[in-house]
Parts: C-alpha cells; structure tokens; sequence
C-alpha cells in the first residue's frame, strides 16, 4: 500500500466509524425521509449511551456499599456519558466540521501538492498516536468483556438492570451480555472524533508549512528588484493562505473546546478512581490492570488535543520566523506593510482552548497530570479516615 493509499485508508476508517454513530460530517441528505432516517439513527444511539449511563449510575448508587467499590463502576459509566456529550457536541458544530473535511478532502484529492506532502508528514505521527488509543480501546473492551467468561457464575462486564432474571436464565445472560457488547463497540466509535481532531490540525501545519516555505522563498529569489506585482502577487497568496488557516483554527476550536473540557473532567475522574482501585487491598490483580488501562486511555484521549494545539502553536509562531527572514529590508513599501501584517498577526499565534478557559499547550497538560495527582491524594486522605 503507497503513501497516498494509506494516509486515505485511515481517513475512510475515521469516516465509516463516525458513519456507526451518525456523526459524519460530510453526509449529506436532502430529502425529508432521509433526514428522519439520520436523525432517527442519531437519536438512537444517544440515547442508548445517555439511558445506559444512567442505568449504571442508579445501579452504582442501589449496590455499592463504599467508595472504593463504587469506583469500579465509575470509569465505565464516564464513557458512557462522555461519548454521549460528543455526540450532541459534535453533531452541533456539524456545519463548521463540514466545512474543515471539505478542505481536507481537496488536499488529499491533490496528491502532487506540497500541502499533500506535509499533511503525510504530520499524519504519519497521528496515525501512531491513533493505533495507541485503538489499543488501549481493544484491551479494554477485551478485559472487561472477558473477565465474566472465566467466572463460574453469571456475572456482566457491567453493573445494570435489566427487566429479566439474567443470573439465573442462560437465554437472559446472553441478551444482557450481548447487549452490552454491542453498545460498548458501537459507542467506541466515539473515539473517532479525536482522530477527526488530529487530522484537522495537521492539515492547519500542513498549510503553515506551506505558508513558511513560500516566505522563505522570497529570500532566496531573484531580488534585483525591490519589488514587483511577481511578489505582491506571492505576498497576496500567503496572506489568504495565512488567513484561511487562521479561520480553520477558529472552527476547530469553537467545534472541539467542550469536548475537550469533557475529557478533561472525565480524566479527572477516572485517575483518581483507578487509584483509589489499584490502592485498595480487596481489589484483584485484573481489575488493577483494567483501571491502569482506563486511566492510560483518558491520558491519552487529552493528550490526543494538548499535543496537536501545541505543534499549532509553534508552527504558527514559526510562520513570524520565515516572515522576518524574507529579505522585507529590500522590499517596496507596499510589500513592507504586507509582511508586516503576517508578522504582526504570528506575534499572537492561534491557541486552542479546553472549554475557552486553558490554552492546549504541553507545558499546561503536565499541570494537569499534577493537578490530578492532587486531587488522589486529597480524597485519598478523607476515605482513609472514614
């Protein structure tokens, strides 16, 4: 499989799991019966997640006697909540998403562009970033749906109610059992979001890429002339492109700030009950590992949106570099004042923010790593008391 081939490959798999769960946002129905289909088909799965979480929510609350305990439910029951809310969350920005794949679709139709060039650069990382997160999904999925097999007694990957006797009933086992799998497949879905996320923003640093090489091909040019309409004519293609990225980002962020929040929350949550799990002395060796996984998995779900915002950042900031190193010195005054807006605008460079509040850079993901370890140790501190 070429280059070109697999950097599609991956596209159409974000495509088709979005598809499951009825977020694709370049589907496109415009007769009546087909958008009763698609809403009907997205109202389904929602609330299937939504009602599933609530399900385990009163279940958690009916029969867990301690914190601890309850913590073995919490991490599930997170999922379920949080792949509900990108759904809502993602299908709400549909319009803003579709514009972004529109354009990204372009670039990849376009596989003799430099733009195409970087983006294969930048998606060569993503994809190992993707294939981590898919892994720790299918240990997950395995362990959690696993562990009742090897039971001597009915027991589900989750705790729920079902309107049938299923610990007594084999026929009932099977129905409840299969239908957890089922959801829990069709919701991992949600995940593909991240990955949307991912190829957003290496196509935004393909194009800043773009951006830096044309700057800095100024410098290397044919300058016998201060300037001419030839590298107003240049100057002018960079600015639109500067400003279309500029533009991209500001729908990026305005489609995936609460989401990350979500995650954030989430990931809050679900350390600091793997840790009151793997800390207590009742707990088996396999839920440990479980909950090792889960907190790995919600740490890699936000790292996922830290890492891209701060590889934004710095080619951003990079786009002032190349426009400071052009030779504007030699330039007319027109061409002065062009490359003095970019570098005016790079000063500020665009920042994605979790829930318009923090900046997505490394350094504040590290914060969060600390923050988290505080708030173990703190409820920690109250559940060894009592």
């Amino acid at each position: 499989m070429g280059g070109g081939d697999h950097l599609r490959f991956h596209w159409n798999l974000t495509s088709n799991c979005l598809r499951i769960i009825a977020l694709w946002p370049l589907s496109v129905v415009d007769n009546f019966r087909g958008k009763i289909v698609d809403y009907g088909h997205l109202i389904v799965v929602g609330s299937l997640a939504l009602l599933q979480g609530v399900n385990m929510m009163a279940m958690c609350y009916v029969s867990c006697e301690n914190f601890v305990a309850a913590a073995e439910s919490i991490g599930p029951m997170m999922s379920l909540f949080i792949a509900f809310g990108k759904i809502c969350i993602y299908r709400y920005n549909k319009s803003s998403l579709r514009n972004l794949s529109k354009k990204l679709e372009v670039c990849l139709n376009n596989r003799n562009s430099q733009e195409y060039n970087y983006l294969r650069m930048y998606m060569k990382y993503g994809n190992i970033a993707s294939a981590s997160v898919f892994g720790s999904i299918f240990i997950l999925i395995t362990g959690y749906f696993s562990i009742p097999l090897i039971l001597t007694t009915h027991e589900l990957p989750f705790i729920a109610y079902y309107p049938w006797n299923w610990r007594n009933s084999t026929l009932g086992y099977a129905a409840s059992y299969s239908h957890q799998v089922i959801l829990t497949s069709v919701l991992s879905c949600a995940c593909s979001t991240e990955f949307t996320y991912v190829w957003y923003i290496s196509h935004c640093c393909a194009r800043l890429k773009v951006v830096q090489d044309k700057l800095k091909r100024l410098s290397t040019g044919n300058r016998t002339k201060k300037c001419g309409k030839d590298v107003q004519r240049i100057l002018s293609g960079i600015t639109r492109l500067h400003a279309d990225v500029l533009d991209d980002v500001i729908l990026i962020n305005t489609a995936f700030t609460y989401i990350v929040l979500l995650l954030f929350l989430a990931a809050v949550i679900a350390i600091c009950c793997a840790g009151l799990t793997i800390t207590s002395k009742t707990t088996e060796s396999t839920i440990i590992l479980l909950f090792l996984v889960l907190a790995v998995y919600y740490a890699q779900q936000l790292l996922f949106y830290y890492l891209p915002g701060d590889l934004l950042a710095r080619e951003a900031l990079a786009v002032g570099k190349a426009a400071y190193s052009s030779g504007w010195e030699i330039f007319d005054v027109e061409c002065k004042k062009t490359i003095g807006l970019i570098l005016f605008r790079s000063n500020s460079p665009p920042r994605l923010l979790a829930g318009d509040l923090s900046p997505l850079l490394l350094e504040n993901y590290m914060s969060f790593l600390a923050t988290t370890a505080s708030y173990f140790t703190s409820i920690r501190a109250v559940t060894d008391k009592n």
